[in-house]
């Protein structure tokens, strides 16, 4: 089971308030300004398909990858009762952020909900840059997030504890920082 394995039976309602939706406008807007029609997508570390579901309805192929087999495992399932157009739009598969190599390329690759920062360092981030990069066709765009360390020092982390509930469970997500980690 790999780090988020158990935790993707969760996912999906931790975030249920996550806009999605605008996430996606966003990007796909910004994509817009730069000349760049709808096209193929690769999305890395696309969690359960939400962002991938999306992109779909603006028009997209969208390739998902993720290194989690549970998440992958929801994102194909909440395809599953969508028309056959939509589903032939998506494809997903298992894949490192850092090593992957599908030997095509995209318009776009993004990667959303801060995969980039989780990356675990330098050499871990460089990596996964790399992977965009080779999969980008001469002139596409690479959409990231991130964490960006000044506003993380600036606005410190404070503990935090999350309830959720489902017709068979009550989770509590507890989150303490460590900032000797961070500094």
């Amino acid at each position: 089971m790999t780090v988020f394995g158990e935790y993707a039976d969760w996912y999906d309602l931790f975030y249920a308030d996550k806009d999605y939706r605008a996430e996606v406008d966003y990007v796909h807007g910004l994509l817009r300004d730069r000349g760049v029609a709808p096209g193929k997508l690769l999305e890395i570390g696309c969690g359960t398909g939400v962002h991938a579901k999306l992109f779909i309805e603006q028009g997209w192929h969208v390739t998902g990858v993720d290194l989690s087999e549970e998440m992958l495992s929801r994102a194909k399932s909440r395809f599953d009762n969508l028309g056959a157009e939509i589903r032939r739009r998506a494809r997903f598969l298992q894949c490192d952020a850092r090593t992957l190599d599908l030997g095509e390329r995209f318009d776009v690759v993004v990667a959303l909900f801060h995969v980039m920062s989780y990356q675990a360092g330098q050499d871990d981030l460089g990596l996964a840059m790399a992977t965009a990069r080779r999969h980008l066709e001469p002139g596409g765009v690479f959409v990231f997030d991130f964490w960006y360390g000044p506003t993380v020092l600036t606005q410190l982390p404070e503990p935090r504890m999350r309830k959720v509930e489902s017709l068979n469970a009550v989770v509590r997500r507890f989150a303490t920082p460590d900032r000797k980690s961070v500094v």
